[in-house]
């Protein structure tokens, strides 16, 4: 570094203003196109279909690389076997997935009814029938104008241990390409929640199974201390006792907020994006490599899914 700051010095003050030397063109390399990837949400919140002509001219328009299906916190209250939310689940998002609410004709009939609760009556004209949202349905709309194959994130959460395989069997028999698996999403305390790392345990194994050139990811990080998440060393500690079942780490950094990033100048707002996202990769990376190394008594190589 001294050497290089002195070559730059003489030649600059000799006049030259050319450095002495010249950097070659780095070769361009393809750029894995799940780079650019999102949550789709498409069904589970915003209630359109898959081949609906505004979702599919957004996918033209936008051009990601890959999303998730069905999305990310979504995820731990969906049912991919017949593209729903759960039962038990009664918000307005998971009414849409349903059939009319029971009795709707009936109280419909009320004004009263229909005044105070004229929900029911959006809902009834919203719903659409069971099987919509599949993930068959979702390869033969918007999913097949990707440039590689969805992220399918598995609901580990609020499915029994035997529909939580049937989700995999779905997947399967759907047809679907099927090259990347998350197990779940965000879930409280789940890097270092002892029922949850036992419950992956049959679930990859069927995985590895039906998709053996799968890759499976397992919820790591994502920042949310108040809500019983331990540090990240902890974290990855534990996450290494099951290191065979798992190809990589889903870690949710939310940072840069907007807050921080309007501290700069909009010309810098780019790099100081970019500069914080290759700030915290570096430190997640760092303590994943260390984590492994102590837990299992040798050197591990294993992927980050920063989002």
């Amino acid at each position: 570094m001294l050497l290089l700051a002195a070559l730059l010095s003489a030649t600059l003050s000799s006049g030259n203003a050319t450095p002495p030397f010249e950097l070659p063109p780095a070769p361009r390399a393809p750029l894995n196109p799940r780079l650019f990837s999102f949550s789709s949400y498409i069904g589970a919140v915003v209630n359109l279909t898959f081949d609906d002509a505004s979702v599919l001219a957004a996918i033209d328009l936008l051009q990601p690389g890959s999303l998730r299906y069905p999305g990310g916190s979504v995820a731990n209250s969906w049912n991919i076997t017949n593209g729903r939310w759960v039962d038990n689940e009664t918000n307005i998002y998971a009414q849409r997935t349903r059939a009319y609410p029971p009795g709707f004709a009936r109280r419909a009939s009320s004004f009263l009814f229909f005044f105070f609760h004229c929900s029911y009556f959006f809902l009834a004209f919203s719903t659409l029938a069971q099987g919509t949202f599949t993930p068959s349905k979702y390869m033969s709309g918007l999913g097949k104008r990707l440039r590689a194959a969805p992220i399918w994130n598995l609901n580990l959460m609020t499915l029994t241990p035997a529909q939580q395989l049937e989700q995999l069997d779905v997947l399967q028999a759907d047809g679907v390409p099927v090259h990347y698996l998350e197990l779940g999403n965000e879930i409280v305390g789940g890097c270092a929640k002892p029922d949850y790392l036992q419950t992956i345990i049959p679930v990859v194994k069927k995985a590895r199974t039906l998709f053996p050139q799968a890759k499976i990811a397992i919820i790591g990080y994502w920042y949310s201390y108040a809500q019983g998440l331990p540090d990240w060393w902890t974290c990855c500690t534990e996450l290494a006792k099951y290191r065979d079942y798992f190809d990589a780490i889903t870690v949710h950094q939310y940072a840069p907020s907007n807050q921080t990033i309007l501290l700069y100048p909009p010309d810098q707002w780019r790099t100081a994006t970019l500069g914080t996202a290759w700030a915290l990769l570096r430190y997640h990376a760092t303590i994943v490599h260390w984590a492994m190394i102590n837990t299992t008594q040798g050197e591990h190589s294993l992927p980050l899914s920063l989002s």
